[in-house]
């Protein structure tokens, strides 16, 4: 009798942990998935669809204008030029000096 009622316990915990898993996933993955499908609505949309769920279910005039917008009149290229250049830098710098401070501190 006692085994059955451990074995219940366990399975209980186990759910009760998995859900809180899930719990913590959606709170976590639910603005990204806010962000993609808003970045797919036009702005009236956005704002009549705050109030309720339906800001996260991509429905209606879906378009990829924002996307052509942002490439087109916020010179796109030309930062996205930049960070690559920045970031290949510090990629190839960074290693390097902390190597020789890791050196110097050993």
């Amino acid at each position: 009798m006692r085994t059955a009622m451990s074995k219940r316990k366990k399975i209980i915990m186990k759910l009760c942990m998995y859900l809180g898993y899930l719990l913590i996933a959606a709170i976590f993955i639910g603005p990204i998935v806010f962000l993609f499908v808003s970045s797919l609505k036009p702005y009236a949309q956005i704002e009549s669809d705050m109030s309720n769920i339906r800001a996260f279910i991509p429905y209606g005039d879906l378009s990829l204008d924002n996307y052509i917008n942002v490439i087109v009149k916020a010179d796109f290229f030309k930062f996205f030029k930049n960070s690559v250049v920045v970031t290949i830098i510090f990629v190839l710098l960074a290693p390097t000096i902390t190597a020789m401070i890791g050196y110097a501190l050993g």
